[in-house]
């Protein structure tokens, strides 16, 4: 009895020392337990993958709501611009304004840096300038300006220095105030001028909108331009609603320079901070006509971070902005 316990035991310790040994045995032990372990490491990288996908997929999806309801926004906002210019333009009134001031200059014989300080120039703004005072304010412009069909610019509420210039030959004529004006003497539409530092302000960021003034047989008979404030897009773009504490939009120009203010810094970001990122590059290759299928991307964000993003392309009267 004793000898067939010691004999159990005996093949007992062969069995695992077959197993655990250093031997054939212990090799194919490992080798099956690999195999069969390799599977499950499988699936669980790719479940990993599937569910950090899921979660980045539905973190764009919310970032594309976003942008989506703020381009909406921004599109309504430049509507509504665009409605009140041309309701101004088509005034009686106003076109009777312009026409005047015109043929007052003329007749004065005057040059038209001295007539708009002229006696006869301000007894014609004390009768029409009030109307365009008040639509001012009611329309939150920063300024309306009538200009004749040669250029000079006849009346300003603000009165600044482009007051008695001409915009389309004097020392204005390279801004983008003055190609607005140029292009809405040749088209019945309004003109955005797109931002620019502009020089009558002491190079503040300025925008503009022209619509041409017609008379009854459709001859020009001058412009109306506004200058807009950047406020109503500023604050559309700073709402941090849906983007949590590091989230943020703004709107970038075919130059990859700020459109809107960034809320992460404390001075003013447009026309000086360069967007020059992965997301902008695709974007601005897609208006060039480079087939792109996405409109997100993770990419090394404009302040250094690594950031996942998304575009639109937001055209206001064939100025592109993203």
């Amino acid at each position: 009895m004793k000898n067939d316990q010691n004999l159990r035991t005996v093949k007992k310790g062969s069995f695992l020392q077959t197993i655990f040994g250093r031997s054939l045995g212990r090799t194919l032990f490992f080798s099956y337990l690999a195999i069969a372990l390799i599977p499950f490491s499988i699936v669980g990288w790719f479940g990993f993958q599937s569910a950090r996908e899921s979660i980045q997929q539905n973190k764009f999806d919310q970032l594309n709501a976003v942008s989506q309801l703020k381009k909406d926004y921004i599109i309504a906002h430049f509507a509504d611009a665009f409605k009140n210019i041309r309701l101004e333009a088509e005034l009686a009134k106003n076109k009777e304004f312009i026409k005047r001031l015109r043929n007052t200059m003329n007749d004065s014989k005057l040059p038209l840096a001295e007539f708009v300080k002229d006696l006869r120039w301000n007894l014609l703004v004390e009768a029409f300038g009030p109307d365009l005072n008040r639509s001012l304010l009611r329309y939150n412009f920063t300024n309306i300006y009538l200009i004749d069909p040669d250029g000079n610019v006849l009346f300003s509420v603000k009165k600044q220095d482009d007051l008695g210039t001409n915009i389309l030959t004097g020392r204005f004529a390279n801004t983008k105030f003055s190609s607005a004006v140029r292009a809405a003497a040749e088209k019945n539409e309004p003109v955005y001028s797109d931002l620019e530092n502009y020089e009558v302000l002491g190079n503040q960021v300025a925008g503009f909108i022209a619509q041409g003034m017609f008379d009854d047989s459709n001859q020009l008979i001058g412009i109306l331009a506004v200058q807009i404030s950047t406020q109503p897009i500023n604050a559309i773009l700073q709402d941090t609603t849906g983007l949590g504490e590091t989230g943020e939009t703004y709107l970038v120009g075919t130059d990859l320079l700020m459109r809107s203010e960034s809320r992460f810094s404390e001075e003013t970001s447009v026309l000086r901070v360069s967007v020059d990122t992965q997301a902008t590059q695709q974007w601005f290759e897609k208006i060039q006509g480079t087939p792109s299928a996405e409109n997100f991307v993770s990419y090394q964000g404009y302040r250094g971070a690594k950031v996942l993003g998304v575009y639109q392309t937001l055209e206001i009267n064939g100025i592109n902005m993203a």
